[in-house]
């Protein structure tokens, strides 16, 4: 997608954790943490995570423990805020329906490959079993 609408959880920054939007910033895997990020810890397992504005008030997974996580609304913010216009959001749609067409492509890519392995390793065990006798 050309324009991604929500950063990634982003790992390890060296600041203190609140749910704020802090000054630039480099985090431990050198990495530069935006203005515009709300860093916050994980409430299951308290790892540090970054993320940028747009994802206030959503839910991801925790990159350390894969538990799902509300990032949390910046104090003074308001989701209203991040409303866009009509044709803003029509061409987030079409951006996430290119996306999701990618997806699905990839999908079926690698259940064929996941097939075609299986079907070899049938082939190998055989082969072993016939060979074992």
């Amino acid at each position: 997608m050309d324009e991604q609408m929500l950063d990634e959880v982003v790992p390890g920054t060296k600041a203190s954790m609140g749910a704020d939007v802090l000054e630039p910033m480099e985090l431990d895997d050198g990495t530069e943490l935006k203005v515009t990020d709300i860093v916050f810890e994980c409430p299951h397992c308290g790892k540090s995570l970054a993320i940028d504005y747009r994802g206030a008030g959503l839910i991801t997974s925790c990159t350390e423990c894969a538990k799902p996580v509300e990032v949390p609304i910046p104090e003074g913010m308001d989701l209203s805020d991040l409303d866009q216009t009509p044709e803003g959001q029509e061409l987030r749609i079409l951006n996430l329906r290119r996306s999701l067409a990618n997806a699905e492509a990839r999908i079926a890519e690698l259940e064929e490959h996941v097939s075609k392995l299986e079907g070899r390793r049938a082939v190998l065990e055989k082969t072993r079993a016939e060979a074992w006798h």
